[in-house]
């Protein structure tokens, strides 16, 4: 206990420290140690035009880590012998099928869990004309059911199992067969088979009177005040709708530690092998990466100083979250905040990254004496983009696109199309010739202290795939990148325009 004491001491300083540099507007911050709530930072407003602080009763909106929800209710139905992991979902679709071209392979329940059925963001690109992208609704808009969207066809747009592709569609198909396998919405069945249960009972997916009471408004920050962000209502409820606070978290999380039994009661939500099950990697970028970085079913799993992370973190308009637990060691880390912010600046994940380091106990591995073996070095140098399918590669766009590997005064760097990294980051050797690593710009900013970059070779010894974090990314000539063809576009519009004047200039038109 005196350890946890003494961490508990610099889990304020680094909040402090985080909310000092931030602008949220109102923060809650909670550890939680074997069943415990045993720290809590309530910091700021709730509703600012009110002057309603925050309290850990306070409901935040949780975004993407509604997740774990979804897949507990998934493999509640796994269990009961109603599906295999390996069937194909659209035997359990009544109409809005998953269309794939001819000979892909089926999508099946596996494929969704881990992200990887080939799935975007959007039903079809013609979405993004429809109001919410058919997705969500706003403020006090009534919220469609889930059949105004899932009994429409999805349309693929890679094959499944091909690369990693986060999908919230993907993920609100599962819960939407969860419907048709039980014969209830899924709020209800959340509701009845794991909210209740757990006594979550401020908890919900929509904005009910179990969470309006002691709600928190979501702000966006522009010049210097802060004006109200519009509420998403999430039509897609199994991806990102869940509502909750502090005390009702700490339960769920309590839940995840006992391995899926309700603390001081006889009763599961699932078996410890099916959790376990759960948090077994399925998906990893490289082998190299694996032991950092991989999927479960849903969960996102961390590998720090020989202990297991399970992690999620959210974000809706408005609003982020950050959600992990150490298993082994029985602590949860849970932040909210509520403030729109960007994915490298978002305090919220910054908390979870440093708390994360600190629990763990992770020590920096950086080792600047390697020395460069540049036996590949021709080989990784060049150019990299995701794999074909445009629509499942919209979370690349939050990653900078596509990246090129290159020397730079006798070192490797590499950078991105977009964001910060197109000025460029070095790479470090490691012992391995085909793994560097990168150094982030503070402790903050990154999970690890040190971010890994692996290639590939193929059977010719020729490098043709690259790993970064859940990503694989094969290597192309430059002419089939964005950034030539964009390169090219430009050219053309200013020979366009260049004709153009002097056409006019000389009487030619």
């Amino acid at each position: 206990m005196q350890e946890m004491n003494t961490k508990l001491q610099d889990v304020e300083r680094i909040i402090e420290e985080e909310i000092e540099r931030s602008k949220v507007p109102g923060m809650a911050v909670g550890i939680v140690h074997d069943g415990r709530l045993v720290y809590e930072k309530c910091h700021g407003k709730a509703k600012i035009e009110e002057n309603q602080p925050v309290t850990p009763k306070t409901n935040f909106m949780y975004g993407s880590i509604t997740k774990f929800l979804t897949v507990i209710a998934v493999m509640q139905q796994w269990e009961q012998g109603k599906f295999k992991l390996d069937d194909s979902v659209n035997d359990y679709l009544p109409d809005g099928k998953i269309l794939i071209r001819k000979g892909w392979p089926p999508v099946t329940f596996k494929h969704l869990l881990t992200h990887q059925g080939g799935i975007g963001e959007l039903r079809r690109f013609r979405d993004i004309f429809h109001h919410g992208f058919r997705l969500l609704t706003y403020d006090d808009e009534p919220i469609p059911p889930m059949s105004s969207l899932h009994d429409l066809p999805i349309h693929a747009t890679a094959p499944a199992g091909r690369k990693y592709a986060y999908s919230n569609i993907g993920v609100s198909v599962l819960g939407y067969i969860v419907e048709q396998l039980t014969g209830k919405s899924f709020r209800d069945y959340v509701l009845e088979n794991i909210l209740d249960p757990l006594g979550m009972d401020q908890t919900d997916l929509i904005r009910s009177e179990r969470v309006r009471v002691e709600e928190a408004y979501g702000y966006k920050h522009k010049k210097g005040s802060y004006k109200r962000a519009k509420r998403w209502n999430n039509i897609i409820k199994p991806s990102g709708s869940l509502v909750s606070n502090l005390v009702d978290m700490t339960k769920f999380a309590t839940m995840l530690m006992d391995r899926g039994n309700i603390r001081n009661t006889s009763e599961q939500l699932l078996s410890p092998e099916t959790m376990e099950l759960m948090w077994t990697p399925h998906y990893w970028s490289h082998e190299a990466i694996k032991d950092r970085k991989s999927i479960g079913l849903v969960f996102r799993l961390y590998h720090m100083n020989g202990k297991k992370v399970i992690d999620h973190t959210g974000s809706v308009n408005g609003f982020t979250a950050a959600f992990s637990v150490i298993p082994e060691d029985k602590i949860a880390i849970i932040v909210n905040g509520n403030l729109h912010e960007g994915l490298i600046k978002r305090s919220t994940k910054r908390i979870r990254n440093r708390l994360l380091k600190l629990f763990t106990g992770l020590r920096n591995d950086f080792n600047e004496e390697h020395k460069p073996d540049k036996k590949y070095w021709k080989e990784i140098t060049g150019h990299y983009v995701g794999y074909p399918g445009w629509l499942s590669n919209t979370r690349l766009v939050a990653e900078g696109i596509e990246f090129e590997v290159y020397q730079d005064s006798g070192e490797l760097a590499y950078r991105s199309l977009t964001r910060v990294m197109k000025r460029g980051i070095k790479l470090y050797p490691t012992e391995d010739p085909l793994v560097y690593v990168s150094l982030p710009k503070d402790e903050a900013e990154s999970l690890f202290f040190t971010n890994r970059l692996a290639f590939k070779l193929g059977d010719d010894g020729k490098v043709k795939e690259m790993g970064k974090d859940f990503f694989k990314l094969r290597k192309v000539p430059y002419y089939k990148t964005i950034e030539f063809r964009i390169l090219c576009l430009s050219c053309l519009i200013t020979f366009i325009i260049t004709f153009t004047i002097l056409g006019k200039l000389f009487g030619v038109f």
